[in-house]
């Protein structure tokens, strides 16, 4: 069956991450948190995390965080835009897959729909040539450029 998020409350999850995306949207000047035209500490603070968060709402729960959540996506197409940023960025998979030891095995949905994201993104099904029109992890726009 279906699980909940933590706790059983997808509400509070999608609400915390409403918070980020109302104070992303403060910043009239540029994508970043603060008016600046490069990130700053704020920005490399909660990157990491949101990339996890990113990768692993979509592969354990089928909630694509930058599709439900815009600002956040231009803040994350911001940083994709920086080379270093792109070179340092891991992929879904890795990061699932590093979930478990670091914080302990998250609860899966077993809908269908899920299930063919996980499988999308598992390594175990790859094939070449990667079909990136219908991939969960599509080419940033930066490297579909």
């Amino acid at each position: 069956p279906d699980m909940p998020f933590i706790g059983g409350n997808a509400v509070n999850f999608e609400a915390a991450l409403g918070e980020v995306q109302e104070r992303l949207s403060l910043n009239e000047d540029s994508d970043w948190f603060l008016p600046y035209k490069h990130p700053t500490i704020v920005d490399f603070q909660y990157v990491s995390h949101m990339e996890r968060m990113v990768a692993s709402a979509m592969y354990y729960k089928g909630f694509d965080i930058r599709q439900n959540f815009p600002v956040i996506d231009a803040w994350l197409s911001a940083f994709e835009e920086l080379p270093w940023y792109v070179a340092t960025k891991s992929d879904f998979y890795s990061h699932c897959m590093n979930i478990p030891p670091q914080y302990g095995r998250p609860v899966a949905d077993d809908n269908p729909r899920v299930e063919k994201i996980r499988a999308l993104l598992s390594p175990r099904f790859a094939r070449m040539p990667v079909n990136f029109s219908s991939a969960p992890e599509p080419l940033t726009e930066a490297e579909a450029k």
